[in-house]
């Protein structure tokens, strides 16, 4: 398909910051505030027409996105608790708007590659898929139309497969609160503790499943039922109906409101000064992020383990230790170590073969060893399942 020249322009992307510290006694206290303005475009363009798509010019297509007035304060607070200068508490209170310059508006371009697999058949046998939009396919493939482009949605190559919602940046609010002190010369040890909460976090509506109201009632969905085959509870899943599954994609990617995000991270850490430059330090932590998704309109399936305040989910445990030691000639030796334990997280977790079974639709059966009410031997999902 021909594509002309296209792309987005970043109109501007400003960041003005200022800053200013006191002391008062044994406090001193840092404030600062920083403001933000994003806006880019999608230029105007012209596209010849091709085998697949007809010919194409599309106007510019301003505010993508438009994102004006975002103040992000910045405090922190330190205060000497002995006067000694061994010990510190200190406080941070800081919003971070997300960091987004280029890429926003290009995903809205009408002229973004697109790409779709659609089923051929060699009729003739001449190893070339021949056929146009809007061919007679049959039920298996005709001589000249052996492209069966009835799966292909009818704003295939004219229309962004997205549509802008007008969406606020997304930001998030931290503390952090963290107790510092000198144990030995040149040997310091601290505790500390960290919160995130996330806001105007995005999300992507597909309109043409979408219904108002209670999600587990959509009507675009039909309810079935599978088995836990290792304990034969019945779980609820939805398949989306030949109706809803035939109408063309209509994405809006906008925010939810209802949507949580937090952080909490607990942590020990030091730091040691050896001596002739070495210097050696590390520590460990634990960490934890859940998220409350239970507003989605355009599928049920998510509302299962939506929130994960609600599923029990663990600290990530993690440890850090690293070192430098200067040689000669302005060389420098370090080293480090890192201990990670793996996603906790339902949403992030990669599965297992202990956790995750693979199903085939219309082929895949309960084992036959699947406890009742699980009907063993059984194909577990129809061939019309849509998930």
């Amino acid at each position: 398909t021909p594509l002309a020249k296209h792309g987005e322009r970043l109109n501007y992307d400003l960041g003005i910051y200022a800053q200013d510290s006191w002391t008062l006694k044994r406090l001193t206290l840092n404030a600062g505030l920083r403001y933000e303005k994003l806006k880019a475009q999608v230029e105007a363009a012209t596209a010849p027409a091709g085998r697949f798509v007809p010919e194409r010019t599309f106007a510019a297509i301003e505010n993508l996105p438009n994102w004006s007035s975002d103040w992000a304060p910045r405090f922190a607070a330190v205060y000497d608790v002995f006067g000694t200068a061994k010990t510190a508490l200190k406080y941070t209170l800081n919003k971070y708007n997300l960091a987004r310059t280029t890429g926003i508006a290009d995903q809205y371009n009408p002229l973004l590659t697109q790409t779709a697999a659609l089923t051929w058949r060699d009729v003739n046998g001449n190893d070339v898929a021949e056929g146009a939009r809007g061919c007679n396919y049959g039920t298996a493939g005709l001589p000249g139309c052996e492209i069966n482009f009835n799966a292909l949605p009818s704003n295939f190559g004219i229309a962004a497969p997205n549509e802008y919602g007008a969406y606020p940046r997304t930001w998030n609010l931290e503390h952090g609160l963290e107790l510092q002190h000198e144990l030995l010369s040149r040997v310091s040890m601290g505790v500390n503790w960290f919160h995130g909460n996330f806001y105007n976090l995005p999300t992507t509506i597909n309109r043409s499943w979408e219904a108002p109201g209670d999600p587990l009632l959509n009507p675009n969905y039909v309810p079935y039922t599978v088995y836990n085959s290792l304990t034969g509870e019945p779980i609820t899943v939805y398949s989306r109906s030949a109706e809803a599954q035939a109408r063309p994609t209509s994405n809006l990617d906008t925010f939810d409101p209802e949507r949580k995000r937090s952080y909490n991270s607990y942590g020990m850490d030091f730091r040691a000064r050896l001596g002739a430059g070495a210097q050696v330090f590390g520590g460990f932590g634990f960490e934890q992020q859940q998220e409350v998704t239970c507003t989605a309109p355009d599928d049920p399936n998510t509302i299962r383990f939506c929130d994960d305040g609600d599923n029990g989910l663990p600290f990530r445990r993690q440890f850090k230790l690293a070192g430098s030691y200067p040689l000669a000639y302005g060389i420098t030796l370090s080293g480090s170590f890192q201990s990670v334990q793996g996603s906790t997280s339902l949403r992030g977790a990669t599965p297992t073969s202990a956790n995750y079974m693979g199903i085939t639709r219309g082929t895949t059966r309960y084992p036959a060893n699947c406890p009742a009410p699980c009907p063993a031997n059984a194909v577990i999902l129809p061939t019309t399942f849509q998930p």
